[in-house]
């Protein structure tokens, strides 16, 4: 089953800037701003066809017991939503959410929560938020109102083709003389019944190596009066990871119908395996089904930023991991890896570059400047198709 068939009757409208959304939308009429004890708490509200965000910040207080010794801090406490009937708005089944303390840029710490959680009845007026931690107790009434946003109004449209057991689907489509913005989700379908957050795979790019693509992973629409349409490359980003909005040129009236073509979707997977690979050097390995080589090499970082070891802006020494197939049509192939690791440091700081046409790259710390080798955790697969969608455009 794909979310598709979770709101199949819902009224959907398109603005460029957030895709597509239900055309009744419970929020907040304005950000709700509490001072007490010389804290400010700022807190909004979104109820959208998704899922209800609740948003909020705290500044003005003292720092958590060994905050410094620390980048961040994750709240341990939790926090909770009813609405105004007294009912709790339960967690959403597929997002970990959480508070956050960390330091701005001021030298002042900020608490930063953001909860997914369950869509709100339409009839609810207010919400009743409570949550404790580092910032204080804290427990005040949300007001929210039913809001139509403006937009493109959408059809709703299915057209799923699978490979690899990975279900990909068109579900909605809006069209105006300027854009026509087609919606698409993938889903892992050959673990049923198994909770999203539990399963061995997940989505994590449609036709692109992460959520948002480059410029040589752009589609190409062609309709059925035998033109092709490049896609357009778009900033917004929907709230679900696998799901992804597509915008091409408008189409002329006469266009009724056209196809897309998906040549691979990009999956993580979870595994106990984690191999264990020389720095620098070259490995052939075979794992999850793909054979590739791994290099690795050392990068000299900035040496003046070494006293940063262990934060998120470290800028010292780290160990480079690429990923080379060793058959570039091979159905499925080894990506990248997501997290690196090199023993005894902390694990944070690793980021991923990528540039079109090459394979992703990946680096994580190593204030040592010595690692002799890194450990490869958080394996990403590309599962080559295509997956074809026809999809209805009138």
């Amino acid at each position: 089953m794909t979310l598709a068939s979770i709101e199949q009757h819902e009224e959907l409208v398109f603005t460029p800037q957030f895709g597509f959304r239900s055309a009744q939308v419970l929020e907040s009429p304005t950000n709700l701003v509490v001072e007490r004890d010389g804290r400010t708490l700022t807190a909004n509200v979104v109820s959208d066809r998704d899922c209800t965000t609740v948003h909020f910040t705290v500044l003005g207080f003292e720092a958590p017991a060994d905050f410094d010794a620390v980048p961040y801090y994750h709240v341990k406490e939790s926090a909770t939503v009813r609405d105004d009937r007294g009912r709790e708005v339960l967690p959403h089944p597929r997002w970990h959410t959480g508070g956050m303390v960390r330091r701005r840029s001021d030298g002042t710490l900020i608490l930063d929560w953001q909860l997914k959680l369950l869509r709100l009845a339409a009839d609810v007026k207010s919400v009743e938020l409570s949550f404790g931690g580092p910032a204080g107790d804290w427990t005040v009434q949300i007001p929210v109102v039913t809001v139509m946003p403006a937009g493109i109004r959408a059809t709703p449209i299915s057209a799923t083709d699978e490979h690899h057991g990975v279900a990909v689907t068109a579900t909605a489509v809006a069209r105006s003389s300027e854009i026509t913005a087609i919606e698409i989700e993938a889903d892992i379908v050959d673990e049923p019944g198994v909770d999203p957050k539990s399963r061995v795979r997940y989505v994590q790019g449609i036709g692109a190596h992460s959520p948002s693509r480059l410029v040589d992973e752009l589609f190409v629409l062609r309709d059925d009066q035998g033109h092709q349409h490049l896609e357009r490359s778009s900033m917004h980003a929907p709230a679900v990871r696998n799901r992804q909005v597509l915008s091409f040129p408008g189409l002329p009236d006469e266009v009724r119908s056209g196809v897309i073509e998906i040549p691979f979707v990009v999956v993580q997977q979870r595994t106990d395996e984690t191999p264990t690979v020389p720095v620098p050097g070259k490995t052939d390995i075979r794992f999850l089904g793909g054979e590739a080589t791994i290099v690795t090499s050392r990068t000299s970082g900035d040496e003046a930023l070494r006293s940063l070891e262990g934060r998120p802006d470290y800028h010292g020494p780290r160990v480079r991991v690429e990923i080379i197939p060793k058959d570039r049509e091979a159905a499925t192939q080894l990506l990248y890896f997501s997290r690196p690791y090199v023993e005894g440091v902390p694990d944070i700081g690793m980021w991923m570059s990528h540039i079109a046409g090459r394979q992703p790259v990946v680096e994580t710390p190593d204030p040592s400047g010595v690692a002799t080798t890194v450990a490869l955790r958080g394996p990403v697969l590309k599962l080559i198709g295509p997956w074809r969608l026809e999809l209805k455009l009138d």
